[in-house]
């Protein structure tokens, strides 16, 4: 696996038209067309591109949100005047949901947090690793790696209460299951539609891929209500075949690439220092203590492969928290001059 430095401009998505000629303040549908078949080539290229559960492909899955909302909020002096004229239940429910996509991203960046932590215990315990080893070191390492291989087998345990990734990715699929009516606002705030659209797939298929606990798939994608509702639909019903697939295989714990791989080194470290310790082979014979080596460094690569796509992730998000947030003012003050 090649290390996913650089990833998140390894997608270059087109260049948009100037913002004062795509949404006039009257009808124009060649520009709204030509809007649509830009759209269309972004999610073709997803679609195309593979690897859905990669740190990679979210990174770029992700550029395309903060793409359309940044172009929304470009376009906004154009399409204000169409923004007054929604009732006030289009507004009500668009302003609503800005609300929910941002509990949804503080989720998301809490757990990015617990991942963090995840991988500061491994590290913890390849630094135990690094040096000479012993019977001291091999015996706090297989305490501390113990317990860290633990948590996928417990975390598929059904909780009690449901946590609060599983109460936003429930938020999220009603959201969904809205959105894929037609635009109830028309053709002159598409964009914002189309936004959230985007937005709420992608934050549902994060919520899946990066949780140890989640058990659950990705829903049938909805009926497309435009060229690129189609081509979401499309992509949605792939990535759902990749989730049950994996579903299907028995990985029902970890679903990201990076993680799983992860997950899988740790556990091979783990069964051989639990071996070594039971046989009581200690001191280490020298092939041991070289077949041991080689697994934490095998360990080590996959946590520096799961920090780099983490780390543009989590910037990622904290982004689209922000982006969102310009947008939900946007809204507010075509509201408060309307």
């Amino acid at each position: 696996m090649g290390s996913l430095r650089g990833l998140q401009y390894a997608l270059s998505f087109h260049s948009r038209s100037s913002p004062s000629t795509i949404y006039p303040t009257t009808d124009a549908h060649p520009e709204r067309e030509s809007q649509d078949t830009h759209l269309l080539a972004d999610l073709q290229r997803l679609h195309e591109f593979g690897n859905y559960l990669s740190a990679g492909w979210l990174q770029k899955a992700l550029e395309m949100c903060l793409s359309m909302h940044r172009e929304v909020q470009q376009i906004f002096p154009q399409i204000r005047q169409a923004v007054q004229r929604q009732n006030s239940k289009w507004m009500d429910e668009t302003l609503d949901d800005t609300v929910k996509l941002l509990d949804v991203c503080n989720a998301l960046r809490e757990y990015m947090r617990d991942i963090k932590q995840y991988q500061e215990k491994l590290h913890l315990v390849i630094h135990m690793l690094n040096g000479p080893i012993g019977p001291w070191q091999l015996g706090r390492a297989r305490i501390a790696l113990g317990s860290l291989c633990e948590l996928p087998a417990k975390a598929t345990e059904p909780p009690q209460n449901k946590s609060r990734l599983e109460n936003c990715s429930s938020v999220l699929r009603r959201m969904g299951g809205k959105l894929a009516a037609p635009c109830a606002g028309g053709e002159l705030v598409e964009p914002i539609h189309a936004a959230m659209d985007l937005t709420v797939f992608v934050c549902d298929l994060l919520l899946v891929a990066l949780s140890f606990r989640s058990r659950r798939s990705l829903p049938l994608p909805c009926s497309g209500h435009s060229t690129w509702g189609g081509a979401l639909q499309a992509l949605q019903l792939k990535v759902k075949e990749e989730v049950d697939k994996r579903r299907n295989k028995g990985i029902v714990c970890v679903l990201l690439d990076e993680l799983f791989a992860v997950e899988s080194a740790s556990q091979s470290v783990n069964d051989l220092l639990k071996r070594f310790l039971n046989s009581k082979s200690v001191p280490l014979k020298e092939a041991q203590d070289l077949e041991l080596r080689q697994s934490v460094v095998c360990l080590k690569n996959c946590v520096a492969e799961l920090e780099d796509g983490m780390a543009f992730i989590e910037s990622q998000i904290n982004e689209l928290f922000e982006v969102i947030i310009g947008g939900r003012m946007a809204l507010l003050d075509a509201l408060t001059y309307s």
